[in-house]
């Protein structure tokens, strides 16, 4: 796995952020559109799915939760620091497709999205404001505001920027 942070160095001056891209298998159920947000299916939701060796193939192909992504569910701590990436090319379920686990991408989001904004992996392919989500994962920060929910964001679906926390 390469970090993020290996890929930040530049031909100049400044960062420079670099794509770390994966191909995954779609076991969402429903075709994933470019700039959607996934979630790798760590906990073998879909019935597919096996982790018993990690990168593990049989009949159906590479069935290990490292290689297979389904919508993020976003329900408890548990699931809300998963991996996630963001779909690069459109993918129907149970084929293959290009997925972004790190770099500069474009992604769907949250139609308040502002520059520099905090961005959290949600249900329904978005990247949302972080404000207010407990102890959610922050993946993404806005480069730009939204234009029609969707905006080029810093990304990093493995280590995450933090978590948002909200205090009582």
């Amino acid at each position: 796995m390469t970090l993020l942070i290996s890929k930040t160095q530049g031909p100049g001056d400044g960062l420079w952020f670099d794509q770390v891209v994966v191909t995954a298998t779609n076991r969402s159920g429903n075709t994933t559109g470019v700039g959607e947000v996934v979630m790798f299916d760590l906990a073998q939701s879909a019935g597919e799915v096996d982790n018993a060796t990690p990168g593990s193939s049989d009949s159906d192909g590479n069935n290990s939760g490292y290689n297979c992504y389904i919508d993020p569910a976003i329900g408890s701590p548990s699931t809300k620091h998963y991996f996630y990436g963001i779909a690069l090319e459109s993918i129907a379920n149970d084929a293959s497709g290009r997925i972004c686990v790190s770099g500069r991408v474009s992604a769907n989001v949250d139609g308040s999205t502002g520059v520099g904004a905090a961005l959290v992996p949600a249900a329904d392919g978005q990247l949302d404001l972080a404000a207010g989500t407990a102890d959610c994962k922050v993946v993404a920060i806005a480069e730009e505001a939204d234009a029609s929910n969707v905006a080029m964001v810093i990304f990093d679906g493995i280590h995450g920027f933090g978590a948002d926390i909200v205090s009582g």
